[in-house]
This record gives C-alpha cells, structure tokens and sequence, in this order.
C-alpha cells in the first residue's frame, strides 16, 4: 500500500445472486399405453395407470408406490360389444404399484391358493406401513356398508442372504484340480415352509461372490465361473462352457508366463449395481490380486429374475497339468432375494383380533353385524377388552409395529382412540381429547419437514368454496400450522392442481425421483432441478355430484428443503430427549402406551402420537386428524 493508502486496482468480479429455491408443483403423467378389448376397433380403452378415483391410499415402500382401493370411475365392459361398454363407479380392491424411477404403474395380482385372499373394495380405509415392512389395511366403505376389518398385505420386499460352503461342509475346504475344472457347489435352500418345501416363488434380484483363493501360480487360472441352478454343467472340457455359465474371470495365461503366487480374499460383482466407491473397483487388466473386480461378464444379466433355491455351482478352470495346484478355502454367495411374480399377498387380521367387520345403517340406525362367538369372548373376565367397531375416514399413524387409530366416522363422528399391537393382533381402546376435524377428507403425509396437508372439505359443504387447494406445513414440534406458498407450476396452462378432498398422497425421497412432465421437459434436467417430494394422485372435486379425478402432480418443496440440514439437527436434539429420557418415556407409556387405557387419567393426543412417529422417522399417509 503507498500512495495516500490508495492500492492497486482490483481485478472486474462478476456477482450474481442466486435465485431463491421455489416450491413447485409438476404436472407428471403415466406413459400413455393401452390394451384394446377387440381387434375390430378401439372401443373400451384401458390404461396401464390407476382409474381416476377417491377415498384411496398411497403408501411409499422400498422406492414404490402402492396404491389400494378408493371409490373409482372407468370404462367397464361385461362382453365383447360396443352397446356394452360404459363409464361405471365401483369400489376398488386393486393394488397398484408406481417405480417413480421410470413413472411406470403396474397392476398387482392376488395370489390366488389363499381362499378369500383379498379384501373387499372399499374407500376412505386406512392403509399403514409398519417398521417390519407390511402394510396395514384397516377399515373403510363400501356403499352403506362400514368395514372395521383388518388386512395385512404383503407386496414382497427385497432381503438379502448370503449362502457360505463353510456352513455345509467340515470348512468350505476345496483343492484345485491341477491342469482341470474344478466344481465346488453351494445348495440354496431360502425361505423353506414350515415342512421343509423349498420356496419357489423366490428369484434373483442381486447378487455378487466373494471366494478366498489359493494359488501358487495365479497367472495359469483360466477362469473362473458360476452356474445357476438351471444351468449345472456336465462337461469336463473348457471349451464346452460357452452358454450356460457366467465367467467373471477371464485368464489371459500361457505356459511361459512368470508365476505370482496368490493367497487373498476376492469379491465379483457387476458395474451398474455398486455405483459407489468406484475408484476401489478393479478390472482384470489390473492383473489378478486381492479386492473388489467387476465381473467380466455380467451376473445380473443372467441371473436377474431366476429362482434362488437349488443347487449353485462354481467352475475353476486351471489351464496347466504342472504340479502348480491352489485351494479355495471358502466361497459364498451373496443374494439379494424377491417374489419372482408380481403379486400382492393378504392375510386377514381380524378374525384373531377384537374387530367387528362390519356394520350398516338400517332405518337410522347402525347395526353390528359380528359373530356371536365374538360378542361373548369380547369382553370377558380374562380378556377385558372392548370391541372396535367399524369406521371409516379415521386416522391411523404408526409408531413401530403399534398403529393409532384416531376419530372417524360411523353412523355419525366416532371420537375415539385406539391403539393395534401388531404381535397380540388386539385393539385397545384409549382415553382421548380428540376434536371435530376443520376439513373432511384432507389428506396429510408425515415428512422429514414435518406434516404435510392438501385439500380438504367442510363437514356440511354448501358449493364449490367448501373445497381447499391449498398446502399446509404443520410443526410437529410447535404444534403450528402454516400456509405453504407455490412459487412456480409446471403443467399445461400453468395451472396447478384442482382443489379436491379424499385423494391419495405420499412422500417421496430424493433418490427415487425420476418424472417427467406431459409437456416434454427432459427427465433428467427434471431429476437435477428436484427435491424430495410430494405425490398427490386423484381425488374428488364433485358438488354436487361425484367428480373424480386421475391427475398425478408432484410438490417439489426446495424453499423447505434449502433449510434441512438446519431443521434436521432440531429434530435429532428433540427427538434425542423424547427417545431416551426415562421420564418422558413412562410418561408416554401412561398415556398412550401399554401401560394406557380408556381410563387413563391423561388423554391419549394426536398429536403426541405423531411427533412420536416422526422422532421414528416413520413417513407414512393418513387422512388428516384436523
């Protein structure tokens, strides 16, 4: 500095102000493929996505979407003619699946070897995903007729094992034939019934190897594959393994080749499966050492989709009759494991549980229609528990494998609290203060950010007014509710989407992201500008008369997520003292716990439950307790 403290003139700086993140909502559609009923003519199209309807379910499961029930509206035909082809309401039992990955849906079917295997249609049920990964489908309508049955629906999710030769045999132990093919073999037995059947309904949805090999000349391995049990081999000769195996190592040797001896653990998997840690995988041009390799051919390619059970075969190709031998001390498998078909399997809850299935309204008044085995058992001296009788429109959170059933309706507003423990199948009723909802219908969804709320009705709608469009964040902490703004809409028109009341709604992480929009905005710039997200599919906008819909939308909160990492240390500072502080623990326990009943001398609050599921981490949808 010099010069009257005058300094050099700085270099030209560009300064930019970056735009703030918006909320947005996107106007996203299933791809338009359909199935024509004749060959003669287009007359009844059925589309590949869910009919437009209300009063169903979303719930968010292993990066999917399931859909179940709802009162919907679609194109029925009962024969092969143009005359018998029409627009009809039916109440729903369809389970529908949604990868928001490549915005597909897919129509599961019920197994069928169950008899009664699937509830009946029904809307305004309560659909819950639990922390053991089933979905518990309780309640609902079907016309005048109220359900208070229970379901467990088991969609299959992905488990993963891992099959050892150290666990069938004295040590896993295996010599290398030298100058042969050597046939080291694993039987798979995962998932065997309860009298030892082997269950063929499992497939391969993942896998990779891991052996530990020993060689004195590493360099004269020829290859090293891997056969399914479709595909045992019955040669001897090297040059016969040409279709059935799966090399994942490929020598490239020859007799003069300078031996390495190799003693180490390897691990064979394919490139698009393990995307992280890429730097720390290896090819075979690396040369033959210890670590992670890319398989040289692909494993999920052919074995992605077949049975898992049966007997899995390793072939070990050792190219040279010179006395340089090896040993594979042990080798495993590693599965990831799913339902080789696409279906929904039930389980019927009730009969084992204290539930009447249902009750109807005959001249003013509702009637139970239980069995009288229940009625007598119901309560008793041994078991003083009361009965949970049908509803509809409730609220049901889950904490653990405990869901909590708030309110309803009946014949009239059922104000009431329950809790169902998954391991005794019982319903125990609680002492709440539960108040009259401000909305019917508003859907909600627990999120990391708190809960979220769209839609909605007045109890006694006048016109189209009663309806709500708007978006609402409540504080689960606070116990506040908000106004969520919409700075920006993505669709045709640019209008957002219509004020509606029963329709489905889940949360969405980031990861599983990947829509795009009817009017051509390209996928991956829409997977790059999005955050987590809001799902909002159908719903129902009549007055005075039914008017369902069949739009999908997305809700991209980034103005909300920009503040996360902030709102999330909140959360864990909060939630950290509900979990662990004895005092507050015994506090729930007496409250709304297994030490509550009805005569509890505190009330059993909503919104105590749904802290406590969010302290859980447990992201589900429910209709809206206010």
């Amino acid at each position: 500095m010099g010069n009257g403290n005058i300094g050099r003139k700085s270099s030209q700086m560009e300064v930019r102000t970056l735009s703030p993140p918006n909320n947005t909502w996107w106007l996203t559609f299933p791809r338009e493929t359909y199935d024509t009923l004749t060959d003669d003519g287009v007359f009844c199209e059925t589309p590949h996505y869910p009919a437009s309807r209300r009063g169903h379910s979303l719930s968010f499961l292993n990066g999917l979407v399931y859909l179940f029930g709802g009162y919907a509206k679609s194109c029925v035909c009962r024969s092969h003619t143009n005359a018998s082809c029409k627009v009809q309401s039916f109440y729903s039992n369809e389970v529908w699946v949604l990868n928001p990955e490549t915005n597909i849906w897919k129509q599961l079917q019920t197994q069928q070897f169950v008899t009664n295997a699937a509830p009946q249609g029904r809307e305004q049920h309560s659909s819950t995903v639990l922390s053991n990964g089933r979905i518990m489908v309780i309640g609902g309508r079907n016309d005048r007729l109220i359900l208070g049955d229970i379901w467990e629906m088991n969609v299959g999710q992905i488990t993963s094992h891992q099959v050892r030769a150290s666990q069938q045999s004295h040590d896993g132990l295996l010599h290398i034939v030298d100058g042969n093919i050597s046939y080291p073999s694993l039987n798979v037995n995962i998932g065997r019934d309860e009298i030892g059947r082997i269950d063929d309904s499992l497939c391969v949805a993942n896998l990779y190897v891991t052996l530990h090999l020993h060689h004195n000349c590493v360099e004269q391995l020829g290859f090293i594959a891997l056969y399914g049990p479709d595909s045992t081999p019955t040669t001897s000769r090297s040059s016969a393994f040409t279709e059935y195996e799966t090399k994942m190592y490929i020598g490239k040797s020859s007799q003069n080749t300078k031996c390495t001896f190799f003693n180490s653990t390897v691990v064979f998997r394919d490139r698009e499966n393990y995307l992280e840690g890429l730097d720390s995988y290896k090819t075979f041009s690396d040369g033959f050492s210890g670590g992670t390799f890319y398989s040289a051919e692909d494993l999920g390619h052919r074995f992605k989709g077949s049975l898992v059970n049966g007997k899995w075969t390793l072939a070990v190709y050792d190219n040279f009759l010179d006395g340089n031998s090896g040993t594979i001390y042990d080798w495993s498998i590693h599965f990831d494991v799913d339902y080789c078909t696409e279906e929904v399997t039930w389980v019927k809850i009730s009969p084992n549980s204290n539930t009447c299935d249902e009750g109807y309204v005959n001249e003013g008044k509702f009637e139970l229609n239980c069995p009288d085995k229940l009625k007598q058992h119901f309560p008793s001296k041994e078991t003083p528990t009361k009965l949970f009788t049908p509803r509809y429109s409730h609220t049901s959170v889950a904490i653990g494998n405990n869901i909590y059933i708030f309110g309803g309706l009946a014949h009239g507003t059922v104000m009431e609290a329950w809790r169902f423990d998954y391991n005794s199948k019982l319903l125990k009723e609680l002492n709440t203060d539960l108040k009259r909802k401000i909305k019917y219908g508003r859907v909600s969804s627990l999120t990391p950010y708190g809960l979220i709320l769209f839609g909605g009705i007045d109890e006694d709608p006048s016109d189209s007014d009663s309806l709500d469009g708007n978006v609402y964040l409540y504080d689960v902490m606070k116990e506040e509710i908000s106004l969520i703004d919409t700075d920006e809409i993505i669709s045709i028109g640019g209008k957002g989407p219509k004020s509606r009341y029963l329709g489905g709604a889940c949360f969405i992480d980031r990861k599983h992201l990947f829509f795009k929009t009817k009017e051509g905005v390209n996928s991956a710039e829409v997977r790059g500008m999005i955050e987590p997200a809001l799902l909002l599919f159908g719903g129902d906008m009549g007055l005075p008369y039914d008017n369902f819909l069949g739009d999908q939308w997305l809700l991209t909160i980034q103005r909300i997520h920009s503040n996360f990492e902030h709102m999330s240390s909140i959360q864990r500072e909060a939630c950290v003292d509900l979990l662990q502080s004895d005092a507050k623990k015994y506090q729930f326990e007496l409250t709304c716990g297994y030490l509550a009943d009805v005569y509890s001398k505190k009330p059993c609050r909503w919104e105590d439950i749904v802290r406590m599921s969010w302290c859980h981490e447990q992201y589900n949808s429910f209709l809206s307790p206010i």
